[in-house]
């Protein structure tokens, strides 16, 4: 039995996945969006780019609420010079996703889990904070490479996340400024799929599955903590990311095999 094309299993599977990467985040502070995709993708549960799309409106609607609690300071000029990288990066990436989607969704697998892959074990590494801040080269670079990864998956965190957590600077700073760049990112993407009519009514379903689910797994986080020490749950996110990235590199090589 489907509903709206999509079988019961399948939508369970997308509500049990968007569970799992919300509580990691909570814990974590990031990760969500590579993992729900990387876990969606690994089990196919849903078009990948259908996938990409819901996840861009999520965490735009995640960023909205973070900047009503906590207002953007006047910080946030430090990453001036990755924005428009990353605007650039985004187009390029949501374009490449387009035409690999309908050419080569395979090879877009194989460097998702890639980046999946790199993703957990840069997790593992303690960040020490250099003696000063990156070079304007080094935040253009960063953002033109995290607006390609935003682009193609709709998760630009991972070089930033390595670029910021080694400045000399806040976890408040670091934390505004993830918060702006991925603001940035997916309001471009959402543009660039909107005007190439890629948006499909199926991503608002997801949407509209999801929310409800990020909302109570971070309401129950707030109200019964989880007792872990950083360490720990580092490591645990980022087994899980493992996890899906081997899942989505084999299932994949066994799909073509």
């Amino acid at each position: 039995m489907s509903v709206f094309g999509v079988t019961w299993l399948a939508w369970l599977g997308v509500a049990t996945c968007m569970a799992l990467a919300t509580y990691v985040q909570v814990l974590t502070g990031f990760a969500f969006s590579l993992l729900f995709i990387g876990l969606i993708s690994t089990f196919d549960l849903v078009p990948l780019d259908e996938a990409t799309n819901a996840i861009s409106v999520i965490t735009l609607i995640q960023t909205v609420a973070y900047f009503r609690a906590n207002p953007l300071g006047r910080e946030w000029h430090l990453v001036r010079p990755a924005i428009w990288p990353s605007i650039v990066g985004v187009m390029a990436g949501a374009a490449l996703l387009l035409w690999l989607s309908g050419q080569a969704l395979y090879v877009l697998k194989y460097l998702l889990g890639g980046v999946i892959l790199l993703t957990a074990l840069s997790m593992l590494s303690s960040p020490v904070p250099w003696p000063r801040v990156s070079s304007a080269r080094a935040f253009r670079a960063t953002g033109l490479l995290a607006g390609l990864m935003g682009g193609l998956f709709s998760t630009a965190g991972p070089p930033l996340v390595y670029l910021l957590y080694r400045q000399p600077i806040s976890q408040r700073v670091v934390h505004q400024s993830l918060f702006l760049l991925f603001a940035i990112g997916q309001v471009v993407r959402l543009a660039f799929i909107g005007v190439s009519g890629s948006f499909t009514w199926r991503s608002l379903l997801y949407i509209a599955l999801s929310l409800p689910i990020v909302f109570l797994v971070q309401g129950l986080h707030r109200r019964f903590p989880l007792s872990l020490s950083p360490r720990l749950t580092t490591r645990l996110a980022a087994a899980l990311l493992v996890v899906a990235g081997m899942g989505l590199v084999c299932s994949n090589w066994l799909a073509r095999a």
